[in-house]
C-alpha cells in the first residue's frame, strides 16, 4: 500500500459509512410504510412468504451492527492518520495534507483557502507523501 493509499483510507471509510447510514435511513421508510398483512386473508402455501417488518427489522438490526464496527475502525483510522500527519514537520505540507485526508478537500479548495496555485499545492502535496512515508516508518 502506497503512502497516499495509507491516508485514502479514513476517506473511503467514511464513504462507506455514508452509504450504510443512507441505505439504514432507507429501510427505516420501508419498514414504516409497509402495512401490515391480514393474516384471515393468506393461503396455507403462503406461509413461505416472510414478513416484510420483520426482514426490515432485521435488516436495520444488522447494518447498525455494521455500522458500530465500521465507526470503531474509522475512529482508530483517523487517529492513526492523524498521528502521522502531526509528525510532519513543515507546517504548510502538514496543512495541506490535514485538509486534503482529514478535512477531504479537493487541491482546488486547499489552493484557494491557501492562497497558492495549484502547482505550489501539488508540490507541498508530493513533499508531503515522502514525509509521511518516514513518518510511517518511525
Amino acid at each position: 500500500m502506497t503512502t497516499k493509499q495509507y491516508l485514502q483510507q479514513v476517506y473511503f471509510l467514511n464513504k462507506a459509512i455514508d452509504g450504510i447510514v443512507t441505505r439504514l435511513e432507507k429501510l427505516r421508510e420501508r419498514a414504516v410504510s409497509i402495512s401490515p398483512r391480514d393474516a384471515s386473508l393468506e393461503r396455507v402455501q403462503e406461509n413461505r412468504r416472510k414478513d416484510g417488518v420483520a426482514d426490515c427489522v432485521a435488516a436495520i438490526v444488522d447494518l447498525e451492527r455494521k455500522l458500530e464496527v465500521d465507526l470503531v475502525r474509522l475512529e482508530k483510522l483517523a487517529d492513526e492518520v492523524i498521528g502521522v500527519i502531526e509528525r510532519v514537520e513543515d507546517v504548510k505540507v502538514r496543512a495541506v495534507l490535514w485538509e486534503r485526508y482529514v478535512m477531504f478537500k479537493s487541491y482546488e479548495e486547499i489552493a484557494d483557502e491557501m492562497g497558492y496555485s495549484m502547482r505550489r499545492i501539488y508540490q507541498l502535496h508530493s513533499k508531503g507523501l515522502v514525509m509521511a512515508q518516514r513518518a510511517l516508518k518511525m
